[in-house]
């Protein structure tokens, strides 16, 4: 069974270890973005099965990051 990899974009490092612990007990490859220029070229890189992001970043937001 492949292990699912999740692209978390969240600028808030408290939330990002939170997150990222949660889903690793579940099982997930958790990949994490600081900023929405760095998701969107992770996004691009990696082709993540899911992606988690916080709307208000600091770069683009998340809306806009979504369009993209």
């Amino acid at each position: 069974m492949s292990q699912y990899q999740i692209l978390y974009i969240e600028d808030n490092p408290e939330n990002r270890l939170l997150v990222r612990r949660v889903l690793e007990v579940e099982g997930y490859k958790v990949i994490e973005a600081d900023g929405g220029l760095a998701g969107l070229k992770m996004a691009e890189a990696i082709t993540p099965d899911l992606v988690l992001m916080d709307i208000n970043l600091p770069e683009i937001d998340g809306y806009e990051l979504t369009s993209a």
